[in-house]
């Protein structure tokens, strides 16, 4: 009974579905279970997918699906986005060699999300490493302004496995806040155009992220 009553007076929270994309060994994996237990924890290579579910603070639940970043894996990954809310690009910041092959591997990525009008951010992983390159250069280095269309609403935000979780969880459920505010008008009458406020208030954050961890 006693839990009854606390129920009613938590707020319900948001479920939210998301794809981890990104080339092989860029972190998706180990971003899953750090959203799924709240550390790091030693991972194997991706044959196929992974899926959790994993509830981030008192505002969202989230589906989390990890996308193998294998070749094989490419011609089924479009049907699997097609149904999320969110895209998570993951870029491992530490490995400049792989830039253009991870530029190559995103305007697919984004061509998928155009078709769907779902979000991408981009992350830049692995800033915890001395040889991490900055969200501004991956932001170069990725050639995000030649392989993006302006209407598909993007941005890049810097992050670690290593964060301490609660700020991790912060960081993503603000992310996920104001990614929602966009899907939920979208949802609610199927006019793109709509979201434009909602998605607007997330860049408007996401860009003062960026300046901060630059």
């Amino acid at each position: 009974m006693l839990q009854s009553i606390q129920n009613l007076f938590q707020p319900k929270r948001e479920k939210v579905k998301l794809a981890l994309c990104g080339l092989a060994s860029a972190g998706k994996t180990t971003l899953l279970y750090k959203l799924k237990q709240g550390e790091v924890v030693t991972t194997i290579p991706t044959i196929g997918f992974n899926v959790e579910d994993a509830d981030i603070s008192q505002r969202h639940s989230v589906t989390a699906w990890d996308l193998g970043g294998r070749c094989k894996m490419r011609p089924l990954t479009r049907h699997y986005i097609a149904g999320m809310d969110v895209v998570f690009f993951v870029v491992d910041s530490s490995q400049p060699s792989y830039m253009e092959m991870a530029s190559a591997e995103l305007a697919y990525t984004a061509k998928v999300c155009m078709e769907h009008k779902i979000p991408v951010i981009i992350l830049a992983n692995k800033q915890d490493l001395d040889n991490a390159l900055s969200p501004r250069d991956v932001y170069e280095k990725l050639r995000l302004k030649d392989i993006l269309p302006a209407s598909l609403k993007h941005t890049i935000l810097g992050c670690s496995m290593t964060e301490q979780s609660e700020a991790f969880y912060k960081k993503i459920s603000n992310t996920l806040e104001f990614v929602g505010n966009g899907l939920a008008v979208r949802n609610a009458d199927e006019k793109v155009t709509s979201t434009s406020k909602g998605i607007g208030h997330l860049f408007h954050f996401m860009k003062k992220i960026l300046i901060n961890v630059a």
